[in-house]
């Protein structure tokens, strides 16, 4: 402790119970203007329920839920910033690899959708609820099935630790 804390307590003669509770208090009062300093200038209480609310909603998603809201986020992903590649044979190629490693999966109750998106960036990406989207910028750089089911496989595991999910509620 410092010597004006401890100055504070001989003057005021304080025994231990007796300045337990003012410093007690004077921590939670900190704490709270920490976190109301910390934030939005205007959040409400009200917003804040609403987002615990939010969050606990999304962590006790069903599979069923959770298939429907990655459904409604494919159709928004495949109608503004993305567009299926025109090439049958190639989404053909790419879901025989990911329907492969589906029984591998943590999570092979599941229906997987794999997609091929028209982007020359080298990348891949899945949302939740079985939705898998492979760039052709990555077909076109892949050396061998191998290397393109590994990518695939990495973006089943998001999936099925449902980091979508953990993500969404901690925005909330």
């Amino acid at each position: 402790m410092n010597k004006s804390f401890l100055r504070f307590l001989l003057h005021h003669r304080l025994t231990r119970p007796q300045w337990v509770l003012p410093l007690l208090s004077l921590i939670v009062a900190s704490s709270i203007w920490a976190i109301s300093y910390a934030l939005p200038a205007n959040a409400s209480l009200f917003d804040l329920i609403f987002q615990g609310v939010q969050a606990i909603q999304l962590s006790n998603l069903s599979d069923q839920e959770e298939i429907a809201l990655g459904s409604k986020i494919n159709q928004q992903i495949l109608s503004s910033d993305y567009k299926l590649l025109d090439d049958p044979a190639i989404a053909k190629y790419v879901d025989r690899v990911g329907q492969g490693l589906v029984p591998y999966s943590k999570r092979p109750n599941i229906s997987y959708h794999f997609q091929v998106v028209q982007n020359k960036q080298v990348n891949a990406f899945a949302t939740t609820g079985g939705y898998v989207y492979v760039t052709s910028g990555l077909l076109a750089t892949a050396a061998n099935e191998a290397q393109i089911a590994g990518i695939i496989g990495h973006e089943m595991g998001h999936i099925g630790a449902r980091h979508l999910i953990t993500d969404m509620r901690n925005l909330g």
